[in-house]
């Protein structure tokens, strides 16, 4: 059955023994201080500043797990921008709802904004709701009938003076199980004529990607995709999982469609400083380390795919069993040991650590000069080897080369009496569009329950 058949790809292969230690070396930081920006909220995802055609300055925009998102007024006032419809019913803990935002470099003039979330699988399909309700084809394939939920990419117009609208479907995209979906998953640049809208989308769930759909190039999991927004004007509403069915049945999205980056578990956020057209973003990790991740760009000579080396590898080294000494994929990681490596990783094993979470970068920030420029990240949880409080740490690449490993800096917050008490969980990063203001999401709960959520600004 295909429990035993996860067992057999995912343990079974556990053959050869590894020694592990820490990967980036750890300092503790200059102390930040927070102020809250926002509260009331459904578990931030991501963390955006748009202006509108009515205001003054660029405001902050703060999608939240549920669908909904809102806006925060020069003068911190906080409204409702638009709910997006057609969320799937979240569980006590889970890891979809809506997941991306992204405007338009034209927002305040052509009101264009981009979601990404995950809906219930359409009537029919049998939806997988643990690990013994999957079907498998043979040991090494996934029955791609049968699917958790489903990957909506869509773009909507703000309608200045009305209620925003769903404009069209970009991409539709089967989910396998309940987790590994991507998160704060767009990023949106204008390059030349063309407007590009990154995507960046989990490996499809469960662990050690068992389908190893992250190394495949026609699964369109564990990948960073760019669509050419600018140039798509038809929908593509057929749900499917392979870039070859996306051929098939919507050549338009196909032909304003590239594979960026292979080879990822579970992305987190993709951020970028113009000033030297450098992308930062973090990948989830398994049963060891977190990473953190620095490129100039995602496509390499001769327009190679970068593959960051997900399943074989995690971090800057071969992915481990959860006895964290055992190699996974003893098989693949050497034929992948010229993956494409982070600058900074973090394991497990300090603090109660668990998952990175937000990122986002600094060039001139009002905290310590210390934090300039770099890109600050956060940890799900682990602060004060604590569950249920999150963990903010700092680093910055190496100036000439990317893959070296660089150490980090946990920062200390300054005024913990600002969570009033509660559990803090991090959730996401963001800033302003100059980068010199940087903001930080999280959650009192466990889940995405409502209204726990909060937004707070690194002041000092």
């Amino acid at each position: 059955n295909f429990y035993r058949c996860v067992v057999v790809l995912a343990f079974t292969v556990l053959v050869k023994q590894h020694s592990v230690a820490a990967l980036s070396t750890e300092m503790t930081g200059p102390a930040v201080t927070l102020a809250k920006v926002a509260s009331g909220l459904d578990s931030p995802i991501q963390l955006l500043f748009a202006k509108l055609p009515t205001s003054a300055v660029p405001e902050l925009f703060i999608a939240q797990q549920t669908g909904r998102i809102s806006r925060v007024s020069a003068a911190g006032d906080v409204s409702l921008f638009a709910k997006i419809p057609g969320i799937v019913t979240l569980n006590n803990y889970d890891e979809r709802g809506l997941l991306g935002l992204a405007f338009h470099p034209q927002f305040e003039t052509n009101g264009r904004f981009f979601v990404h979330y995950i809906g219930p699988p359409p009537s029919g399909v049998t939806e997988v709701t643990g690990v013994s309700g999957v079907p498998a084809v043979g040991c090494t394939s996934w029955n791609e009938s049968t699917y958790n939920s489903v990957a909506y990419i869509e773009e909507w117009n703000a309608a200045f003076g009305g209620s925003p609208r769903k404009v069209r479907s970009l991409l539709t995209i089967k989910q396998v199980f309940f987790n590994h979906d991507g998160h704060s998953s767009l990023f949106i640049r204008t390059t030349g004529k063309a407007t590009f809208l990154y995507v960046s989308i989990g490996d499809g769930g469960l662990g050690f990607d068992v389908f190893n759909l992250a190394q495949s190039d026609d699964h369109l999991r564990g990948k960073i995709f760019t669509l050419n927004v600018d140039a798509i004007t038809t929908d593509c509403k057929t749900i499917l999982v392979r870039y070859s069915e996306l051929q098939t049945y919507c050549p338009d999205t196909a032909k304003n469609f590239v594979l960026r980056a292979k080879g990822l578990r579970n992305p987190s956020g993709v951020v970028f400083d113009a000033a030297t057209r450098t992308f930062f973003f973090n990948d989830v990790g398994q049963a060891w380390s977190e990473e953190v991740n620095a490129i100039k760009d995602f496509i390499q000579p001769n327009f190679a795919v970068t593959n960051f080396g997900w399943r074989a590898w995690e971090g800057q080294q071969p992915t481990v069993a959860g006895d964290t000494t055992t190699i996974a994929y003893p098989v693949e990681h050497p034929r992948l040991a010229g993956a494409y490596k982070p600058f900074a990783a973090y394991t497990h094993a300090q603090g109660k650590r668990i998952a990175v979470t937000g990122i986002a970068f600094a060039r001139s920030t009002v905290v310590n000069r210390m934090y300039r420029p770099g890109v600050f990240f956060s940890d799900w949880s682990g602060g004060g080897a604590s569950f249920g409080k999150g963990t903010l740490m700092f680093s910055r690449p190496n100036a000439t080369d990317f893959q070296a490993e660089m150490p980090l800096y946990t920062v200390p917050i300054a005024n913990p009496t600002v969570f009033e008490g509660k559990s803090y969980f991090y959730t996401t990063m963001g800033s302003s569009s100059d980068n010199k203001r940087i903001f930080i999401g999280t959650t009192a709960n466990f889940g995405p329950v409502l209204g726990g959520g909060s937004v707070f600004e690194l002041v000092a």
